[in-house]
């Protein structure tokens, strides 16, 4: 072994990972959509503000600066800048020019949390920005000097939360926002020397309740606002009152609302776009589009056209030919026959898994909205697309064959042939188990699949034969997981395949999350009408092998076999890349026998992430190992250096790190070699999916460009559940390893418990005069922890009861003064001394000195009119209306 050699060449290795860059950056998760110039759309999808052609289909994209998913998106045409904010604590606004996608300035500090919108005014002057929880504020910058400055701020009235934020066009000084139920109205006020914003909040008339949603001006000054619950309303701004917009109401929620020069389109979440005349208000035509979540409308800048983004992960664009014409009738109108097209198409929601497919440049994914993709990464485009099943956790592709193996949160598991990309098929579909599959795994030689399951099952599958096996239960308390979250620590989170050749007998790799690594003895062919116990195997036949890590570890991967151990690769829970060398003499514990395990030690570890890792994978030539965090980030290491028999300590290893994916949530699901492994993939959480290559190695990609990329810096976690997590462990390795001293205390206490009963039964039976009392057995310590437990629920009942008599104090202090110290004349009953009679007084409310003031210009009024009929001494119009000259009739008449 010659370390100088190894080292040196690992250092030549290593430039294919410092000079890695993104190929192709795909994903939308159904934000808002924005018109550009040049016929372009912008929109934001995890850390990146894509800007594409619909023309050419070219992309640009513009990172995140702090590695941070974006939010809010703004254009405005007249000055061709704009502004997006990105999410998490205090985020920034950043504006830049186009098409030049220059940054121009930026504006932190606008919020605590979150930007729920962005808008700029018709000319570009103004600027607003929506904050969210907690503050609901509303911030409105000027432009100076080719920069913002905040010009007024005011909270939102009654701290409602909104989702949406325009101008009026006719008035910059006007604004409104709306979204939660709620539709608020601003104005620009001059008070002194300082500007403003005074709000009012929208009223139905009538007082009718409505869960008021988007909104849209008309060219009149008012405001159309659309309800979740399918209404339409009219409201206008200066009285703040709104009515029912005639009967334009939708069984589907509505979810956007634009105005084009003849029409107020509507769209509904079901994919309805309704078109009402402008001038007349009557439904003129409609369109349905293939959708079910539409989430935002806008008319292209030759108002011909309209995009339209979908939260199923589509865009697509309307084309209305004619349609920009100045006058159209309505029999024009119905006569425009829209031609629409798919501008997009990618996962609505987090990339679970993906895995390139041999034999081509090929790569398939599945995704939370339950779809199975084929994607080209060569030709950058999407080549199959189809509903898989609902609740997919995994996939893993077969070595042999273009054999997909995908498993499901119910337990199912699919086995995919995709031999002919373009038409896939099912060859298998088995519901395995009634626990969802954590992670399924091909044998290198492609005649053996594992199937981990969250009840601590691994079965085997016969992928040649399309046949189940059978299954072995590696970790029997796993089944309490699913009752009793506490036993969670005992299930499986991965396996990975011991190869180690063609004669070598097959096993698995179990890794557990208490830190267990169990090897599993793969089945033989047997005849499985014979077994007794259906598709069970024993337990004690199959587990060979026992290891304990010292931190559990979240993915495995096999790095080589030798004479006296296995050589492992894991992403463990301290966030690190650690290699483990497992000795092949530990043979498993035996049932019943509690045993200090003897612990694993890792021999190098490697920081990696910010958080646990979420996949690892080797490359065919295993020269480089693939690593992704929940933290967004992947790193690609040589481990030429981790896989020889002398191991150095602590090799020196160059890695690349790149974390374009979002930090918050999920961050990425899985990363991937394709078949050439020269190419890798990644799915996130948020719905991307990135292809890096080896820079300058990368070609001409079809219809795509990616800026310059800037390298930032990792999110530091507020909080880091790690520590506390370890020590947990810790606390149960020393729990395991004092059994003994503990079994040898517990039987020390029950003879003390025997002697002590022994006791008390002889003071019973003993004379009265030489009986001790039933508190003198219990010992000092024991009435001092009393005492303490005694006096801690004392003070607790009396911090209980000090509330409580707050809270009543208060509930009748306000009573008290709205209900009786208002009242002019107080409410008195009289009770009887000798008898149940009651007589209570009239209570007359005071009044208040507007009713009071109209009560007496009443009464003057009414004198007024009485001294003029006498005046007049004329008859009084009671006496024209009954005639009291007239005798009663008598009884009975």
């Amino acid at each position: 072994y010659n370390r100088d050699f190894v080292v040196t060449r690992l250092l030549s290795e290593t430039r294919m990972a410092e000079q890695l860059e993104i190929d192709v950056a795909l994903g939308y998760n159904g934000s808002s959509v924005h018109v550009l110039p040049n016929e372009c759309i912008a929109y934001v999808c995890g850390c990146k503000l894509i800007i594409l052609s619909t023309a050419t289909g070219q992309r640009s994209v513009i990172w995140s600066t702090r590695n941070r998913p974006l939010g809010a998106l703004s254009f405005n045409s007249k000055t061709s800048m704009f502004a997006f904010s990105d999410k998490g604590k205090e985020p920034v606004i950043y504006f830049y020019s186009y098409p030049e996608k220059r940054q121009l300035q930026t504006l932190p500090g606008v919020s605590k949390v979150e930007v729920t919108d962005l808008a700029f005014d018709r000319t570009g002057s103004y600027f607003a920005v929506l904050g969210g929880f907690p503050d609901f504020e509303l911030m409105l910058y000027h432009s100076s000097g080719g920069s913002f400055s905040l010009l007024a701020d005011a909270r939102s009235p009654n701290q409602n939360p909104a989702k949406f934020l325009s101008f009026n066009p006719l008035n910059s000084a006007e604004l409104c926002s709306s979204g939660s139920g709620h539709v608020t109205f601003w104005k620009l006020e001059k008070q002194q020397s300082s500007q403003v914003l005074s709000s009012s909040e929208g009223k139905l008339s009538g007082g009718a309740l409505a869960r008021l949603h988007c909104h849209a001006w008309t060219p009149k000054g008012e405001v159309l606002v659309g309800s979740l619950d399918g209404g339409l309303y009219c409201f206008e701004p200066a009285a703040a009152s709104g009515e029912s917009f005639l009967d334009a109401a939708s069984p589907d929620p509505l979810a956007c609302i634009v105005v084009s020069k003849h029409h107020y389109i509507v769209a509904s979440e079901g994919g309805q776009l309704r078109f009402y005349g402008t001038s007349t208000k009557a439904l003129e035509t409609t369109i349905q589009l293939r959708t079910k979540m539409v989430t935002s409308v806008r008319v292209g800048l030759d108002w011909s056209s309209l995009l339209v983004g979908c939260g199923d992960g589509v865009v697509f664009g309307v084309r209305l030919p004619g349609y920009d014409s100045l006058h159209l009738t309505a029999e024009q109108v119905q006569a425009i026959a829209p031609a629409t097209t798919v501008i997009t198409d990618f996962h609505s929601g987090p990339v679970v898994a993906c895995a390139g497919l041999k034999g081509g440049k090929m790569v398939a994914t599945v995704g939370a909205d339950n779809t199975l993709r084929i994607w080209d990464y060569q030709e950058n485009s999407l080549k199959f697309k189809t509903f898989i099943g609902e609740g997919p956790t995994s996939m893993h592709h077969g070595a042999s064959d273009s054999l997909l193996a995908i498993g499901f949160s119910t337990g199912t598991l699919r086995l995919v042939s995709c031999e002919d990309p373009c038409k896939p098929r099912v060859v298998l579909r088995d519901r395995l188990d009634t626990s969802e599959v954590i992670t399924a795994k091909f044998h290198s030689e492609g005649d053996l699949l594992a199937v981990a399951m969250a009840s601590g099952k691994v079965f085997f599958v016969n992928p040649v034969e399309k046949i189940v096996m059978g299954f072995v239960t590696v970790c029997p308390e796993a089944e309490l997981a699913a009752k009793d979250a506490r036993a969670s620590s005992r299930m499986i989170s991965d396996l990975c395949w011991a190869e180690e050749g063609p004669s070598a007998p097959k096993q698995v790799l179990v890794t557990v999350r208490n830190g267990d690594v169990w090897a599993v003895r793969a089945p033989q062919p047997m005849d499985y009408a014979e077994k007794e116990d259906g598709y069970q195997y024993k337990r004690e036949s199959s587990l060979e092998a026992y290891w304990k890590l010292d931190y559990a570890a979240t993915c495995l991967c096999y790095g080589r076999g030798f004479s006296g151990f296995h050589r492992i690769l894991a992403l463990t829970e301290d966030k690190c890349l650690k290699v483990f060398n497992l000795p092949r003499d530990r043979p498993p514990p035996a049932d019943g026998k509690d045993e200090a395990p003897i612990i694993t030690t890792a021999t190098c570890s490697y920081p990696e992430f910010g958080k646990v890792g979420s996949s690892i994978s080797l490359s065919d030539d295993r020269q480089w190992v693939l690593c992704s965090g929940r933290d967004g980030k992947v790193t690609l290491r040589a481990v030429e250096a981790l896989l020889a028999e002398q191991l150095v300590k602590q090799p020196p290893l160059g890695c690349k790190a790149f974390q374009r994916h979002s930090p918050f949530g999920q961050g990425v699901n899985q990363a991937c070699f394709t078949s050439d492994s020269k190419t890798m993939c990644t799915a996130g959480g948020d719905g991307c999916l990135f292809f890096l290559k080896a820079k300058g190695s990368r070609k001409e990609v079809p219809l795509f460009s990616v800026d310059p990329q800037q390298e930032g810096l990792p999110e530091r976690e507020e909080t880091d559940l790690f520590f506390v997590k370890r020590q947990k462990e810790e606390e149960q390795l020393a729990y395991m390893q004092n059994e003994g001293y503990r079994n040898d205390v517990k039987r020390k206490l029950l003879q003390l418990a025997d002697r002590l009963q022994a006791l008390k039964q002889q003071n019973i039976d003993a004379a009265d005069m030489e009986k001790l009392q039933p508190e003198d057995f219990i010992l000092e310590s024991q009435k001092q922890e009393m005492k303490v437990l005694g006096d801690k629920m004392v003070e607790e009942l009396r911090e209980d009861l000090k509330w409580k008599n707050i809270a009543r104090d208060y509930l009748a202090d306000k009573l008290k003064k709205e209900c009786y110290d208002v009242m002019q004349v107080k409410m008195v009953t009289l009770h009887g001394l000798q008898s149940d009679a009651e007589v209570p007084n009239y209570g007359l409310r005071q009044k208040e000195k507007k009713d009071a003031r109209l009560a007496r210009r009443v009464k003057f009024l009414r004198r007024v009119e009485l001294a003029e009929w006498k005046r007049r001494k004329a008859p009084y119009f009671l006496d024209e209306l009954f005639d009291t000259t007239v005798e009663e009739p008598a009884e009975g008449e």
